[in-house]
């Protein structure tokens, strides 16, 4: 009898998803930590997902104007070292770009 009680209460935690809530998630119930695609996430749950997606999104943002800015220098630098521009020419260029990142 113990050991079919404790089978029971083993089925149902390992069911209900104890472990992060994989199976709430999947029929509906939010939870915090639901992940994008579940049910549970389309109810409102997974702000904790929806936070961290939001960081990420973020900090790329953040990274990508100056990743654009060195990449556009470089791209400029290489322009002036093949005489494809003249000094001049970089020089306001560069100082445009530098303008646009400021």
């Amino acid at each position: 009898m113990v050991k079919e009680q404790l089978i029971t209460l083993i089925a149902i935690a390992t069911l209900t998803g104890c472990a992060h809530h994989p199976a709430d998630c999947a029929i509906g119930i939010p939870w915090s930590d639901c992940l994008e695609g579940t049910a549970g996430y389309n109810n409102g749950g997974g702000s904790e997902t929806r936070l961290n997606a939001l960081k990420l999104e973020d900090a790329s943002k953040q990274a990508a104007p100056k990743d654009d800015m060195y990449s556009e220098l470089k791209k400029l630098k290489d322009l002036l070292d093949t005489k494809a521009i003249t000094q001049d020419e970089y020089d306001t260029q560069k100082k445009k770009i530098l303008d646009k990142y400021k």
